[in-house]
């Protein structure tokens, strides 16, 4: 069984990754615009890649987990301590992502049609308060990249010319004088 997160061939993910060092926090895409993936060859353009990785890279400036907590929710996580204390065992509250999701939703939406065209499927996906983009891939939609170029003993023979052709192709250097 594969786990929510994790990429296989017909699946990418783009998780909005959480850190940071002492009080400092910090979130970062677990992608590149500059590293196409593997998955996405022959579906969609490297450039649609690149305007999509940077747009989910303008989301993770208004990430919840980056926003300074409301009154109420230090209140909340105050009264969770108490109960902890008294009961031993407590509830506390994660992150707010009520408005931050619908903007998550809105650059899905914006890229959809050029995913889709390719046959690839895009979602959010959530275990546990983390998030990211999940891009599907359907398998039964056909790949469209650059033209396969053969061996020339595969090539057909053109009229009028010898098959196999004869000496190398036009494109190759002149061999080095001897």
């Amino acid at each position: 069984m594969v786990a929510p997160w994790q990429e296989t061939q017909f699946r990418v993910i783009v998780e909005f990754k959480k850190g940071g060092s002492g009080a400092r926090r910090t979130i970062t895409l677990s992608r590149d615009s500059n590293a196409f993936p593997s998955q996405l060859v022959g579906r969609v353009q490297p450039e649609v890649w690149g305007l999509f990785v940077t747009d989910l890279q303008q989301l993770t400036h208004t990430h919840p987990y980056l926003q300074t907590p409301s009154m109420e929710f230090c209140c909340s996580w105050l009264a969770g301590f108490c109960i902890m204390l008294v009961v031993g065992f407590g509830c506390f509250p994660g992150d707010d992502y009520g408005p931050w999701l619908p903007q998550l939703q809105a650059v899905l939406d914006r890229h959809r049609a050029a995913f889709a065209a390719g046959g690839a499927t895009l979602k959010i996906g959530r275990v546990h308060g983390s998030y990211w983009a999940q891009i599907d891939v359907d398998p039964t939609a056909m790949a469209v990249g650059a033209p396969v170029y053969y061996a020339p003993q595969q090539v057909m023979a053109v009229e009028g010319q010898p098959y196999p052709p004869q000496g190398p192709p036009v494109s190759y250097p002149p061999p080095p004088p001897k």
